[in-house]
Parts: C-alpha cells; sequence; structure tokens
C-alpha cells in the first residue's frame, strides 16, 4: 500500500499515460485514498469522482479551463490552425447569411406575438399517408386512427372493424358483446387431453 504523498510514475502504477507523475492522495471529504495526476506540481482534484459529482452535480460542473488550456485552444485557433485563415466570404454567401437570419428572427417573433404554431397534424403535415375518423363501440366518441390502425392481421383476437377509446372502454364491450363471450367460451372448451384450446 503506497504511502500518502507518495509520487509515482505512469508505467509504475499500471497506467498507459507515458511520462505523467500520479500522487497518492485521499479525498477531502470521504478520505478514501487513491492515485491523483499531478498538473502543474500539484494534484488535480482534491475529491474523489464520487464527492465531486455529489457535490457539483457533476465531475465537470463548476470547473474551468486552467489559463494554460485557453492559451493552448487560442493558439490553436489562431493563423493557420484557423480553418477560415486566409479566406473571405463572398457577398452570394454573405446574402444567404443574412436571409436565413433575417427569416429566423421573423419567425421567432411570429412565434412569441401571434402565439404557438399552426398544427401540422393529419392533412396539414408533410408526411400524412392517410387515415380517418371512426367512432368508439362502446362509447360513440370520435376517434382518428392511423391506416396501420385500420388494416386486421391474422389471429387477431379483435377485428381493427372495432375501435375503442382506451382499454377501460374495451373490456366493458368485451363484457356485453355475445359474439365476443362466445368466441372465448369456444376457446376455453377443453379437448379431448383436458387441456382449453389455444
Amino acid at each position: 500500500m503506497p504511502m500518502l504523498g507518495e509520487i509515482r510514475k505512469s508505467e509504475e502504477i499500471g497506467y498507459n499515460a507515458r511520462g505523467q507523475k500520479w500522487v497518492w492522495s485521499a479525498c477531502a471529504i470521504c478520505g478514501k485514498e487513491r492515485w491523483v495526476l499531478i498538473k502543474e506540481g500539484q494534484p488535480r482534484n482534491s475529491k474523489c469522482f464520487p464527492c465531486s459529482s455529489k457535490i457539483n452535480g457533476g465531475a465537470r460542473k463548476g470547473s474551468h479551463h486552467t489559463q494554460g488550456t485557453k492559451d493552448m485552444l487560442s493558439q490553436s485557433m489562431s493563423g493557420y490552425g484557423n480553418p477560415m485563415f486566409g479566406r473571405h466570404h463572398t457577398e452570394k454567401a454573405r446574402e444567404k447569411m443574412r436571409q436565413s437570419k433575417q427569416a429566423l428572427f421573423l419567425e421567432l417573433d411570429e412565434w412569441w406575438t401571434k402565439g404557438p404554431r399552426p398544427s401540422f397534424s393529419r392533412e396539414k403535415n408533410p408526411n400524412y399517408r392517410g387515415g380517418k375518423v371512426v367512432l368508439c363501440d362502446n362509447c360513440g366518441a370520435e376517434l382518428y386512427r392511423r391506416p396501420c390502425r385500420l388494416k386486421s392481421y391474422p389471429g387477431a383476437q379483435i377485428s381493427r372493424k372495432h375501435h375503442f377509446c382506451d382499454h377501460k372502454c374495451m373490456s366493458q364491450w368485451q363484457s356485453q358483446d355475445k359474439e365476443f363471450l362466445s368466441l372465448v367460451m369456444k376457446k376455453r372448451q377443453p379437448n379431448k387431453k383436458g387441456n382449453s384450446v389455444k
């Protein structure tokens, strides 16, 4: 077991990152001991991952890039590192971006001043593939059904010609429909071996 404050290299403790140094440190909250990466002469984290997650709500929440990291990112995106270095947008491209921004802001203004957008349900939707309004067989309420809900399939216990609002309506209809009850009773009749027919 390493001693607190002991420093070792990555290769010595079985880590793949070569050349980095690690210190055996204890969590400031729970006291759990673990290897912590050394950054700029100091342990990178004073708390273990579970404690940090509980306090901050996430491993990176509340943490910030160091000044060295900010400088590195800034340098990597400046000069030749920037994909737009030495290039300029054409007037046509600028006009296109200008129009797209104007359209976006006009749409947002319309949304905020006139309320929500118009509905794109059923015929108004470009992906609409048909369907029709049917009545619930139990209570008579109007229901909209897509084409896939109108087709019958082999082996269905209830034909797709029957439609219901919910399971409550369906169970009420099943308890009153004589044709359905006779079908259920016929399936429950025992065969020669005494097993019910499935």
